[in-house]
């Protein structure tokens, strides 16, 4: 039996090898990068076709309705440059945060009277205004080289200098030419942006650098420049987090962002800003179309939708979409941290060696034709169900090559079964031959891999810890549902680091606590030191926690935690349907009464006798009382840790209090109060010396083992 299992394995992992190294091949083609981008954009189709801008983002577009209006008043474009300077001026009475022009301005107007000067004034009466300009790469000459640097007033106003040693690494980006404002323009402005946006193979625009170098110096796309601190928001958004934008090899090669595309975008038409202006330049202010009180605070981009002015892009959503629609997707993202990013391309590895390994295993380890034919859509539903979560969490993944990669190791595995399983199934016909009936050699023919597992079911010895929060209840009720779930979650992922870093495993969260244990299924000699030291770190962990909750004004919290050492049962429990690998037993019950016993005792930790046997010669711990706890009959002595004391002093005060509960249990009232009011405070003594004194007054009976009974769990 074992020797079939070894040769399924091995069979298993030389496939998954091959086919994993041939679809890692396959997924660097072009043609499967074409496939990664037309998922990608079904991807886009399906989730972000009726997203809105952010509503403090406008859109106005100088469309065909606009070009009608204007083409009896100014004649036809390109309007005069006072056009855009009435319309600048109109904007800017609403106190917009930005205004944004995607149109250049690179070519002084050949209209006369001051024309050029008017849009410069408007600019600079506006204060807000981020002008467009361009980075080109043409044929290499003399001028290019030598003499077409940008003027220095630019370079010193908008590029990023302060950021230079942050991008060291990245290679340049190849530019020899501009194209900016006219003179008297650019000076004006508040920032000036890049607005050339990168076009992939297949001509869709996915994907913008954020920012460009141009002569070693770096200026922001025209988004960015809207930013109010980008200085220093570029390089956490871009630069310094790999794990948000951009894979390790990305960062070094300048790899553009991915624009999460907005699908349902209104723009503002050109021709009722106009109109509004003439209105409002008539006194007809209760009559406008646009009230220039709708960009207030508001970031207002100011584009084209003509057809004739050639500003439509093809997007993952759209074949004709106004370019300045892309500028306004990408601030959006930029403001609420919504941009898409390419997962590290060691996940995308992984799940593609996980697919093929799962597949090929779910077909040679399956007996039924059925599950073998089925395995590999199941393994591409769970990769399409990654992939989507991921991309709901802005994650993009690759999922073309993957999906090719499942098929062809499904292919090849169910090639293998045919010459290898029926081979197989001869052999166990022929060695149950002479002792079965034909009708059970038929269900070990097709079940014969049933009889190759083992059923997962033992008794183990290990750490059992139980840990709950004081008054969870309470703090439950008083807060907001979202409240408690962010809550309850910071508090799982702090405590369950602890228990991770000291080699425990988490059994499962029950409500607000939390079941662990060490030493199952890999035994260690030192779970149970183990999980003393995760307690007692669990316990100082409570100031990061509780500094969280203060920080949200919300009130400290205290746990509780019990600790036992025994024999379980391990195994995978629950139903057909359902089913949990976890421990039963007696003993695990004795670790959730001992949690329960903190609130008593008033001390954050508890640890039964089993456990103190094993750890007090490493870690010092006081003896707190002897009981009986609910449904035991045996008493326990129960001790706890000695928290933030020297080893030294906390071993001379364990033989101090041992001395104590000494005098106690020998009915010797009077000195075990003594040596109880000679410790350190701790509730704990208050509780034996008020028992001392009730024992005074009324003795115990004479049968009395010192023991105490808990009546609560």
């Amino acid at each position: 039996m074992f020797s079939s299992i070894a040769k399924s394995f091995k069979a298993g992992i030389l496939i998954t090898l091959v086919v994993f190294c041939v679809g890692l091949g396959i997924s660097q083609t072009s043609f499967m990068q074409k496939n990664e981008w037309v998922i990608y954009d079904w991807l886009m189709q399906l989730n972000r076709q009726n997203t809105s801008l952010p509503d403090n983002i406008v859109v106005i577009l100088v469309d065909d309705m606009s070009l009608k209006t204007m083409d009896p008043v100014v004649g036809r474009w390109p309007w005069p440059r006072s056009v855009f300077a009435d319309i600048i001026d109109f904007i800017a009475l609403g106190s917009p945060q930005a205004i944004l022009v995607d149109i250049l301005f690179s070519e002084k107007s050949d209209v006369e009277g001051g024309d050029d000067q008017r849009l410069s004034l408007a600019t600079q009466q506006a204060g807000t205004v981020y002008h467009a300009m361009q980075f080109i790469t043409d044929e290499p000459d003399v001028y290019n080289i030598n003499n077409n640097s940008i003027p220095k007033f630019v370079q010193d106003q908008f590029s990023y200098n302060i950021l230079d040693n942050k991008f060291n690494n990245l290679i340049s980006s190849g530019f020899n030419n501009y194209i900016i404002p006219i003179d008297g323009l650019f000076q004006n402005a508040k920032g000036l942006g890049v607005v050339a946006f990168n076009k992939d193979n297949d001509g869709v625009h996915r994907r913008t650098q954020l920012i460009y170098d141009y002569q070693g110096h770096w200026y922001p796309a025209l988004s960015v420049s809207a930013l109010s601190n980008p200085v220093e928001q570029l390089p956490i958004r871009f630069s310094t987090s790999v794990s948000q934008l951009v894979d390790q090899s990305a960062q070094k090669t300048m790899e553009p962002a991915m624009v999460n595309m907005y699908g349902d975008i209104k723009g503002l038409s050109m021709s009722g800003v106009l109109d509004s202006i003439v209105k409002l330049q008539n006194g007809e202010v209760d009559k406008l179309i646009i009230n220039p009180q709708e960009f207030n605070n508001k970031y207002v981009f100011i584009g084209s939708s003509a057809a004739g002015l050639y500003d439509l892009k093809t997007t993952p959503l759209t074949t004709n979409s106004p370019g300045v629609y892309l500028h306004a997707s990408l601030l959006g993202n930029l403001l609420n941290n919504d941009l898409l990013a390419p997962i590290d391309y060691r996940l995308n590895l992984l799940t593609l060696f996980v697919a093929v390994l799962l597949t090929i295993f779910g077909v040679l380890n399956n007996r039924h034709l059925s599950a073998q034919i089925v395995a590999p859509f199941v393994v591409m539903l769970v990769v399409a169900v990654i992939v989507y979560i991921s991309y709901q969490y802005n994650w993009v993944m690759k999922v073309a090559s993957p999906i090719l990669t499942i098929f062809l190791a499904w292919a090849v595995s169910f090639s293998y079964l045919l010459f290898s399983e029926s081979k197989d199934k001869k052999r166990l016909k022929s060695t149950f031959s002479r002792y079965l009936s034909p009708a059970a050699l038929t269900v070990i023919e097709n079940d014969y891999e049933n009889y190759l597992t083992v059923n997962v079911g033992s008794k183990e010895t290990g750490t059992i810890l139980f840990c709950d929060i004081r008054g969870f209840t309470s703090f439950s009720e008083s807060q907001e549902a979202q409240q408690v779930v962010d809550f309850l979650n910071y508090y799982f992922s702090t405590m369950t680091k602890v228990i991770h870093e000291h080699n425990g495993a988490i059994d499962k969260f029950i409500g607000d606590a939390i079941m662990a244990y060490w030493g199952i299924p890999v035994k260690t000699k030192t779970h149970a030191v183990d999980a003393v030291n995760a307690a007692v770190k669990m316990v100082s962990q409570l100031n990061q926690v509780n500094n969280w909750l203060r920080a949200k004004e919300l009130e400290d919290i205290s746990i509780g935690i019990g600790i036992h050492t025994g024999d379980v049962i391990l195994g995978s429990i629950g139903s057909e349907d359902r089913a949990d690998f976890t421990i039963i037993g007696d003993n695990v019950n004795l670790a959730s009464r001992l949690e329960g016993a903190t609130k008593f005792y008033k001390c954050p930790i508890i640890l039964s006798e089993s456990i103190y046997t094993i750890v007090k010669g490493r870690i010092p711990c006081r003896l707190i009382d002897a009981i009986k706890v609910k449904g035991k009959s045996q008493p326990v002595k129960i001790y706890t840790p000695f928290i933030g004391l020297s080893e030294f002093e906390g071993h001379r005060l364990q033989h101090q209090v041992e001395l104590a509960f000494s005098c106690y249990m020998q009915c010797q009232w009077d000195a075990a109060i003594s040596y109880y009011q000679s410790l350190p405070n701790h509730p704990i003594n208050q509780i034996i010396i008020e028992r001392c004194k009730t024992y005074k007054s009324q003795p115990p009976p004479q049968n009395w083992d010192g023991t105490y009974s808990m009546m609560s769990k």
